[in-house]
């Protein structure tokens, strides 16, 4: 007979049942440190990043199923600008993201003055160098101070075949998101028409004494039609406040690069070094197909 407390395999079995001795919590402790540092250097951590399907008002998660709406913490916020020529005619839009290799026209990281990326305008010719030029010389005319720059007023995406009163450079929230279940926090880039619900909920949190990366927020998404417009807009509400597990959770120490900081630390690193994409402000709609403002 095979005491529970051995390890017993039976080999002539096609299933053959692994029992693992006893261990006492310091024993168990060691094993889970030797199996994570085995692979800590084995890979660099990349955040994840939450698309926001307009369409279907959902979040489009790497490497997880869509979902309406996700609970968890903001552990950091940031207010972006950035532009990238949107058009009406999809085909051209990529052209002329081209010319600055899909890096953002101009962006800003704190909403106040802009930074204009090398344009290859020598290279490109016809329609896409005469819509370079109109960019760039727009661009200049507002001395790369966000409020004054013509892409930021309302109504400018109409330089652009698009209708509606949307901003050609849009102003996002970007935010770090992150659930305690998986260990490694995503990206999501809010919308403009989503500012006011952040802005409100922060305020909200404010008045409470409360801080965003203190407590679990939930983030849902509602569904908005305007004629033939389909987007969503973010819906943020106070769940709890985070309890001393998850703080633990914050301050595990963790090896980036072989730099050991805390978790929290790390991915807000990670986060502020991480670059603002096409995807993010384009969006599934992308000004096309179902949205014509920009959305």
């Amino acid at each position: 007979m095979t005491n529970e407390n051995e390890i017993a395999i039976k080999v002539s079995s096609i299933t053959s049942p692994l029992i693992l001795p006893t261990t006492d919590d310091q024993a168990m402790a060691e094993l889970d440190k030797v199996l994570e540092d085995a692979v800590a250097d084995s890979y660099i951590p990349q955040l994840i990043k939450a698309e926001i399907v307009h369409v279907t008002a959902s979040f489009n998660i790497e490497g997880m199923p869509s979902m309406t709406s996700l609970t968890g913490i903001i552990i950091s916020a940031k207010r972006n600008r950035v532009f990238f020529p949107k058009c009406a005619d999809k085909i051209f839009s990529d052209k002329l993201i081209k010319l600055s290799e899909g890096r953002p026209f101009c962006s800003s990281t704190d909403c106040v003055k802009g930074n204009i990326a090398e344009i290859d305008i020598e290279n490109s010719g016809g329609d896409v160098r005469s819509s370079a030029e109109m960019i760039k010389a727009k661009l200049a005319q507002g001395g790369l101070i966000c409020k004054l720059c013509p892409f930021s007023q309302f109504g400018s995406v109409k330089d652009f075949g698009l209708s509606g009163r949307g901003q050609a450079c849009n102003e996002l929230r970007r935010l770090l998101f992150w659930r305690p279940d998986v260990n490694i926090p995503m990206v999501i880039s809010l919308p403009p028409t989503s500012i006011r619900a952040w802005d409100g909920y922060m305020s909200s949190l404010n008045i409470a004494n409360k801080q965003a990366n203190k407590v679990i927020t939930e983030l849902s998404l509602v569904p908005v039609e305007t004629g033939s417009n389909k987007y969503a807009t973010a819906r943020l509400s106070y769940k709890a406040d985070i309890d001393q597990g998850i703080l633990q959770l914050m301050l595990k120490p963790t090896v980036i690069g072989g730099v050991q900081k805390s978790f929290i630390k790390a991915m807000i690193d990670l986060f502020l070094q991480k670059p603002i994409d096409v995807e993010d402000y384009m969006g599934t709609t992308n000004g096309h197909a179902e949205s014509e403002d920009g959305f």
